[in-house]
């Protein structure tokens, strides 16, 4: 991660979690893949999303998207 980022609480993962389910369906985990992709999109139509496009939102930290998709999981 960038310098300047680190410790900011401005890291959106999303596009880690989404390479992370194409990475699921090439080891034939689709079943996986679709449910972590789901997750991902589901929290992406809630608004909650992180990183410089959303930063911090009401004095939560943008960048614990993580804390929105695992219960979709």
């Amino acid at each position: 991660m960038a310098k300047d980022l680190a410790g900011a609480g401005v890291a959106n993962p999303t596009a880690t979690l989404l390479s992370t389910a194409m990475l699921l369906r090439h080891l034939k985990l689709a079943g996986f893949a679709d449910r972590l992709e789901a997750a991902v999109l589901k929290v992406g139509e809630g608004g909650r999303q992180g990183g410089r496009e959303g930063g911090r939102e009401g004095g939560r930290e943008g960048g614990k998207v993580h804390e929105s998709i695992a219960p979709g999981l």
